[in-house]
């Protein structure tokens, strides 16, 4: 419901809202229509920012590539969403440029930096869809940073600029990636759907379009094709998935590969939580027995009161309590 409620939200309301602000045919744009506040958050507030961020964004890729260590994921959003706001900011700059030297410095300026620094962000993200393939979100890193990119070549290039080509373009970004064949839904089932493909064909998991049990893959294999699994089964539908029987579950993989399902370390991590009402306090009946000890013992491991002392021993189980040093 969320994705759709974002789709009725991006393809119908902002589109008439952004248009509404749209001159009449014969009306043109004037400085006196832009919003006072505005211009000042953006000139004053926001662009030196943006400036003092790239300054750090360089020194930061100039030592990863002194190192030569990649983080895992950290430069796409480093890059991404630094880079669709500064595409704004050039967006909403352009009416002023004429009449302000900083406008016009930073709009010459910013489309050649930022260059590079998609670049950087194009080589990161490469490095991952090899190794794991497409999925929405690097779909999105992907063509979100090909619009930016050719968006600050077109500033760069070209000397008459039309402010609108931008929000233009952007709209057709939206339009291909939600629907049709090259939608991020699309690409990404294609991609994993042949990344998994390619795993089976290499450990001779295939036979007349049938899967094949091979308990003998390697650890890296097994964690791939359960990542593939559970991508699917998450995001999608596991009767996406090439030559899966049908109506296969999670629970079906040993029977089918021929291996247990291993869950990704994040997913296999145990949470407990636990809720205490403190305000309906009833008496708690305790005869036959000496001593009530709050259970909180059992992750402090030992608890004081008066001249008792409760331990709690985790290797046994057992809560240890003494008096004066002497076990009761």
């Amino acid at each position: 419901i969320y994705y759709y409620t974002w789709l009725i939200v991006s393809l119908v309301f902002a589109p008439c809202f952004f248009l509404a602000g749209v001159p009449y045919k014969n009306r043109t744009f004037t400085l006196k229509d832009y919003p006072k506040l505005l211009k000042i958050l953006i000139l004053y507030i926001i662009m030196p920012l943006i400036t003092i961020y790239t300054a750090i964004l360089y020194i930061y890729f100039i030592k990863i590539i002194i190192t030569w260590q990649w983080p895992q994921g950290l430069v796409s959003h480093l890059v991404l969403w630094y880079s669709v706001i500064t595409a704004a900011v050039l967006f909403f700059i352009y009416p002023f440029i004429e009449n302000n030297s900083w406008a016009k410095t930073f709009m010459r300026i910013f489309p050649k930096v930022l260059i590079p620094l998609i670049v950087m962000m194009f080589f990161s993200i490469g490095i991952r869809i090899r190794a794991y393939g497409v999925t929405e979100n690097r779909y999105y890193v992907v063509i979100l940073g090909l619009w930016v990119f050719l968006i600050m070549l077109y500033f760069s290039t070209f000397k008459k600029l039309k402010n609108i080509i931008l929000p233009m373009s952007l709209a057709i970004i939206i339009l291909i990636s939600t629907f049709g064949p090259f939608s991020s839904y699309s690409i990404s089932k294609y991609s994993q759907n042949k990344r998994f493909t390619n795993i089976l064909s290499k450990n001779s998991m295939i036979s007349e379009g049938e899967i094949i049990p091979n308990s003998n893959i390697s650890t890296e294999d097994k964690n791939q094709i359960s990542s593939i699994l559970s991508y699917f089964n998450n995001k999608h539908s596991l009767s996406d998935i090439k030559y899966l029987p049908k109506n296969f579950k999670i629970q079906n993989i040993d029977s089918v590969f021929g291996f247990s399902y291993i869950e990704n370390e994040y997913n296999s991590l145990s949470y407990y939580t636990y809720f205490n009402n403190y305000e309906d306090r009833i008496p708690l009946e305790i005869k036959d027995y000496d001593y009530l000890i709050d259970s909180e013992i059992l992750n402090t491991n030992n608890s004081s009161a008066n001249e008792l002392n409760a331990e709690f021993i985790p290797e046994s189980g057992i809560v240890k309590i003494t008096r004066n040093g002497d076990e009761l």
